[in-house]
């Protein structure tokens, strides 16, 4: 898919919200379109079917493209899943979906990331399930979502939830990873390659915004 949008000269974001095998697809569309005629539906059906093997179709996405031209870098392409729900307008929360994606473009070195000052969105929310110890709760899973606009959602670990809310725009992400590191017990080279992957997959979704 990536190769239909070279030489536009455009940022291209793409979504997918769902897929279906080339038989649900040509069901569901035929239903809908033709619900007066259902005595030739199998007739149609034969003739969808003879049209998707014909061009090697075995299934069908759905989902959103989003164009942005663009001049003074390289494009980039970005391909994945649309979050379960949007919750509201969301033309804001897309166009800050390529705005982060350059920001991206800018920190591809961890170095460079780790001496960046972040910021936890103010959408960010979390819901945590805990076990009763002795005397305190212990987090046994954290789901992380956003509460506006695109409604990413994912489970992370408690040490991951407590550096996002330590992202105040005032802490850079090294003096993070070091405390993350103690905290755990270990070298922070031994965890570094991860935290980045995290933290880039944070911003990408909007949890985590640059200043």
């Amino acid at each position: 898919m990536k190769g239909w949008f070279e030489g536009t000269g455009c940022d291209v974001w793409v979504m997918r919200s769902e897929t279906r095998d080339a038989a649900a697809y040509a069901n569901t569309w035929i239903r809908h379109t033709e619900k007066d005629d259902t005595e030739h539906f199998a007739e149609r059906f034969d003739k969808w079917m003879t049209y998707y093997e014909q061009l090697g179709v075995n299934s069908i996405g759905a989902g959103l493209i989003t164009m942005r031209r663009s001049g003074g870098h390289a494009n980039w392409y970005r391909a994945d899943d649309a979050p379960e729900k949007m919750l509201g307008p969301c033309g804001e929360y897309l166009m800050r979906g390529f705005e982060l994606r350059d920001f991206l473009e800018t920190v591809r070195d961890d170095s460079i990331l780790l001496n960046t000052r972040l910021r936890v969105s103010p959408d960010a929310r979390t819901i945590r399930q805990s076990a009763p110890s002795a005397e305190v709760w212990i987090d046994e899973t954290v789901r992380l979502h956003l509460a506006r606009g695109f409604e990413y959602s994912g489970d992370i670990d408690p040490f991951i939830a407590n550096m996002v809310v330590k992202c105040n725009g005032r802490r850079a992400l090294k003096d993070l990873l070091n405390e993350m590191a103690r905290s755990i017990g270990t070298d922070k080279a031994n965890i570094t390659p991860a935290f980045c992957n995290i933290v880039r997959g944070l911003i990408e979704r909007g949890f985590l915004l640059p200043l």
